[in-house]
C-alpha cells in the first residue's frame, strides 16, 4: 500500500467514526416529567426532546415520534387547562404552577403529542 492509499484510507475511518457517533447521538432522545410542589406551590413540568422516539416511559406510547408534550393542573375549582409546550433550546418544555390551596388535593397530568 502505498502513502497516499494509506492516508486515504486513514481519512475515511476517521471519516467513518465520526458519521457514526452523530447517528447515533442523533438517535438519543430525552422525556421527563418533574413535580416541583412544596408546601407554598404546586408546580408541573414536562419535558421531551422532538423527534425522540419513545420507549413507553411516563404513559407514552412506545414507539412512536414525539413532536411536543402538555401538562394540566387541577385543584378545588381552579383548572390550568392544557398547557402546551414551547420550544426551550432542543427541548419542548411545558410548565404550570400555583400557590398551594392546603384544603384542596392537586392533580397533575401530562401528555404528549407525536409526529
Amino acid at each position: 500500500m502505498t502513502r497516499v492509499q494509506k492516508r486515504v484510507t486513514a481519512f475515511i475511518s476517521a471519516l467513518s467514526l465520526c458519521l457514526m457517533f452523530v447517528l447515533v447521538s442523533s438517535a438519543v432522545g430525552y422525556i421527563d416529567v418533574f413535580d416541583e410542589s412544596n408546601i407554598l406551590n404546586v408546580k408541573i413540568t414536562a419535558q421531551c426532546f422532538p423527534g425522540y422516539v419513545s420507549q413507553g416511559e411516563w404513559g407514552s406510547t412506545s414507539g412512536k415520534t414525539l413532536s411536543s408534550c402538555y401538562v394540566r393542573l387541577v385543584q378545588g375549582s381552579y383548572d390550568s387547562g392544557r398547557v402546551d409546550s414551547v420550544k426551550n433550546g432542543s427541548f419542548q418544555t411545558a410548565t404550570t404552577s400555583r400557590v398551594n390551596n392546603p384544603l384542596n388535593t392537586a392533580y397533575t397530568y401530562w401528555g404528549w403529542y407525536y409526529s
